[in-house]
């Protein structure tokens, strides 16, 4: 028996097999899973995969106000689509504001790249070190110079968690301006 096409896509559908016995078609764009009816009944949901792909991606470029090809410019395409709208999510839940995910991106990717590090390390420096406030972390891509106290001055209304975070953000962008004014 041959496979039926994807309504939505086009791809050829792959047969999928749940562990109730429940067998289907399913596109292997789409996203499958298995949730517990209040009777205790394993249900079978399928997202189609026109939702299952705009879904992420205009949830980022709401909350942005960014399109998603601006960031995609801000690390020179070198990272795949879904990896990179991963991380712009990981960011906006270190609570990095979404309308600096761009320019943090490109700012990163260029500190990477002065640091001998790849734009996908970088941006994971990066997120890494504003969501868990290390300091060692951000060194890794070059911003050495990091004095808590100042984030607190320079933010005083947030709190301190906001405040670190932001005053991160800031030193990475001054930080590759810098690089960039000065002929690099």
């Amino acid at each position: 028996m041959k496979a039926p096409k994807c309504e939505n896509c086009g791809s050829e559908k792959i047969e999928f097999f749940a562990k109730t016995g429940l067998r289907a078609f399913v596109c292997p764009n789409t996203a499958t899973g298995g949730v517990r009816s209040l009777a205790g009944r394993l249900l079978f949901i399928e997202i189609p995969c026109h939702i299952a792909i705009d879904g992420p991606l205009a949830v980022f470029e709401r909350a942005a106000k960014t399109p998603f090809e601006a960031l995609r410019k801000a690390v020179r395409f070198t990272i795949p689509g879904g990896q990179l709208l991963g991380h712009a999510n990981a960011g906006i839940l270190a609570k990095i504001p979404p309308e600096r995910i761009p320019n943090l991106f490109a700012a990163a990717t260029s500190l990477g790249l002065a640091t001998s590090k790849t734009p996908l390390e970088s941006i994971e420096t990066l997120i890494y070190g504003v969501r868990n406030k290390s300091i060692r972390r951000l060194d890794n891509i070059g911003l050495s110079r990091f004095d808590p106290k100042d984030a607190y001055e320079r933010y005083k209304e947030e709190t301190q968690d906001l405040a670190w975070k932001l005053y991160a953000c800031d030193l990475v962008e001054e930080l590759a301006s810098s690089l960039k004014g000065g002929g690099a």
